[in-house]
Formats: C-alpha cells, sequence, structure tokens
C-alpha cells in the first residue's frame, strides 16, 4: 500500500453532489426533471435537431467521418453505427452479473462520439477495445486491439448500481481517427468491440460494429433564434452548473456550453419541443428563477432530462468552474495515486480530471474519503495528513 500523506473528511451538499456529476462520462445518469412537467401519459421523443446557426451535414456528406462545414437544409443526416454488446465469460466479482449492453457511434460536426452503455457490472473501470477482428467468436477473441491506435485511448468505463455510462469523442485532427462509411483504414463498422474484467482482463462483453440508421436533424423553428442566450442554455443545464459554480459572475460561459452541447446532443430538438416553455422563460428577468416555476409539456420534460444527460457526459469541462487548486493538496496527491494505478492509470487519470473540472480540490477530497472510490484502485493508496 502507498501512503500519501492528506487527511480529509468526508463532504456532504455540495461536494458530494459534484462528485457524482463528476463521474457522468463514466456513469450511468438519472438526472432529476429541470422543470415542473405536466401529465406525462402522453410522452413521445422528440425529433432529432441541431442548434440555431449550426452548419449542417448535407445528405451527400452523410458518411465522412471528418468535420463536416457545408450548411444544409431540413432533412440533413448524420452517419451512425452500433455494437449490441453480449455477455461472455463468468464474473471474476460475485456481486457481478452477465455483462450486457449497447455502443452507439455518431458523427458530428467535429467528429465522430461514442456512448456506451452496459449493465451487470460493479465499479470498475472496465477497459474498452476495438479490436482487430470481425466477430466475437473465442479465436476473434485473441486478436490484438485495432492498430495505428485506433482500437485503444477510450478511457475505462467505470459502473454504480449494475450500471454504467461512457461518453466519448474523437476528433478528425488524430492519426487514430475514426470514419463511419469512410476510408477502410480508418472505417469503424465491422470491427468487434470488447469490453473486458477490470481485475483479469478477460473478455466480458462482446459486439460487431455494424451501420444504424441515420440520424435525421430537422430545422429549428425560426423563433428560436431570437431567444436569449441564457433560456437556450438553461435547457442545457446552465442553472444546474452555476449552482455549483459560485467561483464568479458568469461561470460556466453560457456560450461555451450551448456550443459544446449543439455539438454533442439534440439541442435543436429541445428548442423545437420546449417552445412554450422558453417563452414562459424569457418573460422572467431571471431566467435561473422561472425554470422552476414554468411548467413544461411532458414532450419538453422528457428532452430536457436526456439533453442534460448528454450535456454532462460530453461537455463537462464547460459545465463546471473550479477554483485554483492548492499546491501539494487533494488534487495532487490524488493525481499521484492514480499514477500509481499501471494499467488502470489512464481511465484513473480521466476521471481524475473530470473531478477537477468539476469541483476542483473539494471534489477530490471527496473522492479520497469516499470509500467507494478508494476500494476500486488496483494499487491501495491511503491518504493521510
Amino acid at each position: 500500500m502507498m501512503t500519501l500523506k492528506y487527511g480529509a473528511p468526508r463532504l456532504s451538499g455540495v461536494g458530494g453532489a459534484l462528485l457524482l456529476f463528476a463521474f457522468v462520462a463514466c456513469s450511468e445518469v438519472q438526472p432529476a426533471p429541470v422543470a415542473q412537467v405536466a401529465d406525462a401519459s402522453s410522452a413521445t421523443a422528440a425529433a432529432a435537431a441541431p442548434d440555431a446557426g449550426m452548419a449542417r451535414v448535407p445528405r451527400e456528406s452523410v458518411v465522412s467521418g471528418a468535420a463536416p462545414v457545408a450548411q444544409g437544409t431540413a432533412g440533413d443526416v448524420f452517419a451512425s453505427a452500433q455494437a449490441v454488446l453480449a455477455p461472455l465469460s463468468a464474473a471474476t466479482d460475485t456481486a457481478d452479473l452477465p455483462l450486457e449492453g449497447t455502443a452507439t457511434w455518431r458523427t458530428t460536426l467535429i467528429g465522430i462520439d461514442l456512448e456506451i452503455a452496459i449493465r451487470g457490472c460493479t465499479a470498475g473501470p472496465y477497459p474498452i477495445e476495438i479490436l482487430e477482428a470481425s466477430d466475437c467468436s473465442s479465436i476473434s477473441l485473441q486478436a490484438p486491439a485495432w492498430g495505428q491506435g485506433r482500437g485503444t485511448g477510450i478511457p475505462g468505463l467505470l459502473c454504480t448500481t449494475g450500471e454504467g455510462r461512457l461518453s466519448y469523442s474523437r476528433s478528425p485532427e488524430r492519426k487514430d481517427t475514426w470514419t463511419i462509411g469512410g476510408p477502410l483504414v480508418s472505417e469503424v463498422v465491422g470491427h468487434a468491440l470488447v469490453v473486458r474484467d477490470p481485475k483479469t482482463l478477460a473478455p466480458r462483453a462482446c459486439g460487431v460494429i455494424e451501420r444504424a440508421p441515420d440520424v435525421v436533424r430537422v430545422a429549428l423553428p425560426a423563433a428560436s433564434a431570437a431567444l436569449r442566450l441564457e433560456t437556450r442554455s438553461a435547457l442545457v443545464g446552465l442553472c444546474l452548473s452555476r449552482q455549483f459554480s459560485n467561483t464568479s459572475e458568469g461561470c460556466p460561459d453560457a456560450q461555451a456550453l450551448l456550443d459544446c452541447a449543439s455539438v454533442h446532443c439534440d439541442v435543436g430538438s429541445c428548442l423545437q419541443a420546449c417552445q412554450d416553455f422558453t417563452s414562459c422563460l424569457e418573460q422572467s428577468s431571471d431566467t435561473c428563477v422561472a425554470m422552476s416555476t414554468c411548467v413544461a409539456s411532458p414532450e419538453c420534460g422528457l428532452c430536457q432530462s436526456q439533453l442534460l444527460s448528454c450535456s454532462l457526459g460530453f461537455c463537462a469541462e464547460h459545465s463546471f468552474c473550479a477554483p485554483p487548486l492548492t499546491a501539494d493538496g487533494p488534487c495532487s496527491k490524488l493525481e499521484g495515486c492514480c499514477l500509481l494505478q499501471g494499467a488502470g492509470a489512464a481511465a484513473c487519470l480521466t476521471t481524475y480530471q473530470t473531478l477537477v473540472t468539476a469541483g476542483g480540490d473539494v471534489n477530490c477530497m471527496s473522492a479520497m474519503s469516499d470509500w467507494d472510490v478508494v476500494a476500486h484502485f488496483h494499487v491501495p493508496c491511503r491518504f493521510e495528513e
């Protein structure tokens, strides 16, 4: 056991809440409704749509994995792919169930997003790899990772209450970029994705990546362009973020948060489904106060919940503002512990960086004193004064 001298009491309240948000990129999110919602019996999913002013991919450019720049019209499409993850070997932890889930790739304006959702897991992180293989047979599972780094570099997946979710983006500027329907060397479709056991690294679940239906995004109502920036950003979690980021006025940056969510999430669908709700917000001088008094329709409430989950997953660095870190303080100690984790160091550092972004020293102190975090280090660390 490595002793890293630093003591921290267990924190609750804001610190505990920030800790939960910090793991959103690797954990299943069940966000509370962000507005009062009317009778949900008739709720239906809203159609996908990009945010106002975004360049959209014309139909003829759908298969490109590169960052599209052309301006399209209603009915533009984005390529997608999916792998259904089926359980393989038995779990090494008796608390684990057969592991299964889905992995979904979608092109965006800046590259390709990957979302993985699994069930039957405990803690982690569960290593994720794309193999140089086209099926999940026992022989194929012994294949190496997809070459030139394309099959590696995906953060490990953490779980809470038996479920986990990972949100990850890969830029087209990277040498190990992915494409959907693009050049064979970077084509993700046809490869097998495997989720490995965090202890033995044995394959726990596997699925072959197949082309999925294109994501069609409809044009926005013209009225959405006239909405205040705070009104549009409120739908992607600005008010919730500012509640936990009281470091300076105007932080987080509403435009940066909205821009990020507009790339990765269906902001446009919520602006379309929530026209009555946003009209109510516009009547108040304080948008965040009005979020708790204006009533959303079932469709609007549903899309806001989905949008918040997506925004927290892909835009954590824009969602919270952490104060400056203390020299040789709790975050420094936590980072040092991550560096000791061997094969698990990369996944640990990814989570560490989210903790820093989401709450700084307060969040790191919470993590260091939380048994659910400390117990999952492969190399145990004891933090002392």
